[in-house]
């Protein structure tokens, strides 16, 4: 049988982006020990698991399948660990979270806070973007992504908040170039466009009418990958952009944003949460997802 230490240090060479550098790190290795020990992985197996050049590792096909049952095989491991140490109610540990970088920072982060204020035995590692990543692989607990629902998978997933994008300007555009009243309207617009982070497409914007949904390319002198930096820019007066509920009302309140085409107003977006098809789910890991279920969904 396969020596656990190498199998974990094939598993945390590919979870590293198939660095050694970094699994050694991670592992309290040296390079040439990990390198070692997936070769000795290979020996035993009579199979190729990576392809080495001079300047990258990559996983063969076989390589890929074997991971998948290695990866899953140390998760149950770990696992069967937890529920041994600990108590099957303790509220104590580490949830690793991937969140989308806006809707991340401004609706999840303060109920995390929030969280870590009436759990403070658990501790929190969070990481914001907005690729599309391996939860499974790169081992997140839980994980909250936009866009229409996700196939499930080996995931469960709960609809955690639907919120309502706007089509918004400062008053200062506003009253330099006049208030488009028809979606046709916006040719005439410098409109700040949102280039898809991960596929660099630039996404249209949609718009309804008399029920219907129209997806509209529009044009402006600035299309910029992250949505923050999209409503800074509104914000000065760079011209009109599509901003999400959560970040454009307080700036309509303060009276820094207003809206335009309100009666044309994009569909809603939903927000969904991620966590692994466990059928023993840590207990924090469980406190965690009923928090921002209850207090999203709420709030």
């Amino acid at each position: 049988m396969e020596d656990l230490r190498l199998i974990k240090s094939f598993v945390t060479v590919v979870a590293s982006g198939n660095n050694f550098s970094a699994a050694a790190r991670e592992l309290s290795l040296t390079p040439a020990a990990v390198s070692k020990n997936i070769k000795r992985l290979e020996e035993q197996l009579a199979v190729r698991l990576l392809y080495r050049s001079t300047r990258a590792l990559k996983l063969t096909p076989e390589g890929q399948l074997i991971h998948e049952r290695y990866a899953a095989a140390l998760a149950q491991l770990d696992l069967a660990r937890e529920l041994a140490t600990t108590q099957r109610h303790g509220s104590h540990g580490t949830i690793r979270i991937t969140l989308t970088s806006s809707f991340g920072r401004h609706v999840v982060m303060p109920v995390l806070d929030d969280f870590m204020r009436q759990y403070p035995e658990i501790r929190l590692d969070v990481n914001l973007e907005d690729r599309l990543n391996d939860m499974i692989r790169e081992g997140y607990d839980v994980g909250v992504r936009g866009g229409p629902e996700p196939d499930a998978g080996s995931f469960v997933i709960r609809k955690l908040a639907a919120l309502q994008p706007m089509v918004c300007a400062a008053p200062s555009y506003l009253a330099a170039h006049g208030e488009p009243q028809h979606p046709s309207e916006l040719e005439g617009h410098n409109c700040i466009a949102w280039k898809h982070p991960e596929t660099g497409r630039v996404v249209p914007w949609d718009l309804r009418e008399r029920g219907r949904r129209a997806s509209i390319r529009v044009s402006g002198a600035l299309i910029c990958s992250d949505l923050e930096t999209i409503a800074d820019m509104a914000l000065r007066g760079a011209g009109l952009a599509v901003i999400a509920s959560y970040r454009a009302e307080p700036l309509l309140a303060a009276g820094a944003l207003r809206e335009v085409l309100e009666a044309y107003r994009p569909p809603p977006r939903h927000f969904y949460l991620h966590y692994p098809n466990r059928e023993f789910l840590a207990h924090r890991v469980r406190l965690l997802v009923d928090f921002l279920l209850s207090r999203i969904a709420r709030d």
